[in-house]
């Protein structure tokens, strides 16, 4: 029974937290080959491909300081 009490409240607060889209998908970031990206990347590999996202430092503060994260993908 406390299980419960605590419960709905709970997953009635996720119902109404607003789905936030991501500030960019893959296919929309600007994708390019690590070796023109990243020192001392590996000259030879076509295949590995490098973006730069822009993230906040602190999520629950997405207008404050951010920072560029490197990604990659194959």
């Amino acid at each position: 029974m406390m299980i419960k009490k605590f419960l709905s409240p709970l997953l009635a607060g996720l119902v109404l937290i607003p789905v936030m889209p991501g500030v960019s998908s893959a296919d929309t970031l600007p994708w390019r080959p690590c070796r023109e990206i990243a020192n001392q990347w590996a000259p030879d590999d076509d295949r590995s491909e490098c973006a730069m996202v822009t993230v906040p430092v602190d999520h629950t503060e997405p207008g404050g300081r951010t920072f560029e994260l490197a990604i990659s993908r194959i």
